[in-house]
């Protein structure tokens, strides 16, 4: 089921790649009138295109905090991190000793 998403992801990606290349073509042949009457060609909003730019960087970093507060918080539910954000603890719920040994001494018969 993953390989059939995988591939029609992919095809779905080339698709609008070349509808939105074809498009463009077509917007920048374009004229419209401006407030005077006289016939001008299209121009690309060059501020408006660095602007979404600058902002959609800005944004990369706080999608990075956030997912790695999501993941953070995913192994606490799971318990493999307490609140302190000590990861020694082991999968049966006892700290590891020195020697990376989980459990306790009863149970590790010392």
């Amino acid at each position: 089921m993953a390989g059939i998403a995988s591939n029609l992801s992919v095809v779905v990606l080339i698709v609008c790649g070349a509808v939105n290349a074809l498009l463009s073509k077509v917007v920048y042949q374009l004229e419209g009138q401006d407030c005077s009457g006289t016939t001008k060609p299209f121009q690309k909003p060059w501020l408006q295109t660095a602007a979404m730019f600058l902002a959609m960087a800005f944004c990369l970093p706080i999608a990075w905090v956030f997912e790695r507060w999501e993941h953070r918080k995913k192994q606490r539910r799971h318990g493999s991190i307490d609140d302190t954000g000590d990861s020694s603890r082991g999968s049966r719920g006892g700290r590891a000793d020195s020697k990376g040994r989980e459990g306790t001494a009863a149970a590790r018969g010392g």
